[in-house]
């Protein structure tokens, strides 16, 4: 065999093991994960000071609908929670499957503020308010 061809075999094969890891990686990425812990605090940005009473709106997005139809394109299931921060301006909620979080955090005198986050096992968002 001689030297070029050697070559342009070994640049195939790297091809070939690349394209496989990318879907690799694509697949694992592209999964909603199970048993999502979702905690938060809400603070006012100038004094610190935790904010009781801050209604938390949750928009959870999944690859799964409903009916357990599963797309890795799109997001086919949605759920919406709304949760209220206690004394210490904390919340906290368990989602059984996720691929996307938005969450909108509202209080009366502040500004509302929406933050999002691909979801992983353990979500926590610090949430800054400022008022009006």
């Amino acid at each position: 065999m001689n030297r070029k061809l050697k070559i342009v075999l070994i640049i195939i094969a790297g091809i070939l093991i690349a394209f496989s890891a990318y879907l690799l990686i694509f697949f694992f990425s592209a999964t909603d994960t199970k048993n999502i812990e979702l905690e938060g605090y809400v603070y006012d940005s100038q004094s610190k000071l935790a904010i009781k009473d801050a209604i938390v709106t949750i928009e959870n997005y999944r690859y799964e609908s409903n009916s357990g139809k599963q797309n890795y394109d799109e997001y086919l299931g949605k759920d919406n929670f709304e949760l209220i921060t206690n004394e210490k301006g904390y919340y906290k909620i368990e989602i059984s499957k996720s691929a996307f979080i938005v969450i909108e955090v509202k209080k009366e005198g502040y500004k509302s503020k929406t933050e999002s986050e691909y979801s992983s096992k353990y979500v926590t968002f610090k949430t800054n308010l400022e008022k009006q």
